[in-house]
């Protein structure tokens, strides 16, 4: 019986890449002092322009706004999907939408300015919209004070669930217990319904109301949408940031002096096996 050609093995170890997915603490200090002037000099001109053109000021403040949270808002879509669904393969990329939806409470803050600038942006907060039989009979729901409340309430909601996967998720890291994930899944659940209804509250009152005279019952699922569409970039945009190739990756050819494993012979098309 015919035996099969030995096949060399070289006993010298083969050079493995050594890449790391830690940012240098002096490349950080440089990213993060840059980002601090940067947003000094953004607060500096958004008080300027708030003083001088208060209209196009709150404008501008609500598009950003909308923007960012909407990012923050798919994010934890995303997390919480990824929990219901027991997906394995988005493990590496959750960790990027966890430290996204983890700015939650950071709206807290950022949507206070909002409160102070409702009569700039939306017309049911004008002393005349109770002379106007359509907005009138919504005022019960468009009014100021149930307009801030709504906003805090929901953003509080949403960084209530935003922290509670993100802690999970470390403590599982950290013990790697299955049980942090199984009850990350348990939350996860009631948490996209929540997702749902406090969207949907939320572009009502952010958004849709602009012209309060104009409706449409899924509106919220568009601007949900719009979210998932706007975070999904994001790591498109931090895939160039992430860390360089290893200087020992890919690893040098044999030279020519280096032994090879010989390739077995191949049998003709055609040509009978020969038994033995």
């Amino acid at each position: 019986m015919a035996q099969s050609p030995k096949i060399a093995h070289s006993s010298a170890p083969h050079p493995r890449a050594n890449d790391t997915y830690f940012v240098p603490v002096d490349t950080w200090v440089r990213v993060r002092n840059s980002m601090l002037f940067i947003a000094i000099i953004g607060w500096i001109a958004a008080i300027i322009g708030c003083v001088g053109e208060p209209e196009s000021f709150f404008s501008s403040y609500l598009v950003a706004f909308l923007f960012c949270i909407s990012v923050a808002i798919g994010a934890l879509f995303y997390v919480m999907l990824q929990h219901l669904t027991g997906a394995a393969w988005s493990v590496t990329v959750r960790r990027l939408m966890e430290a996204l939806m983890r700015t939650m409470p950071l709206f807290l803050l950022l949507f206070a300015p909002l409160t102070f600038g409702l009569h700039y942006l939306y017309a049911w907060s004008h002393a005349d919209a109770a002379q106007d039989p359509l907005l009138r009979q919504k005022l019960g729901y468009l009014n100021d004070q149930w307009f801030a409340i709504r906003g805090f309430l929901v953003i509080a909601l949403f960084s209530l669930w935003a922290l509670i996967l993100y802690n999970k998720s470390r403590r599982q890291d950290d013990s790697g217990s299955v049980q942090q994930t199984l009850s990350a899944e348990r939350w996860s659940a009631p948490g996209v319904l929540l997702l749902f209804i406090g969207g949907s509250v939320a572009s009502f009152d952010w958004i849709m109301s602009l012209d309060a005279k104009w409706y449409s019952t899924i509106f919220g699922l568009y601007c949900l949408s719009g979210g998932a569409l706007a975070f999904s970039g994001a790591p498109a945009s931090g895939a160039g940031a992430g860390p360089g190739p290893s200087p020992d990756w890919p690893p040098a050819r044999p030279g020519r002096g280096a032994r090879r494993a010989p390739t077995p012979p191949r049998r003709r098309r055609g040509a009978r096996r020969t038994r033995a």
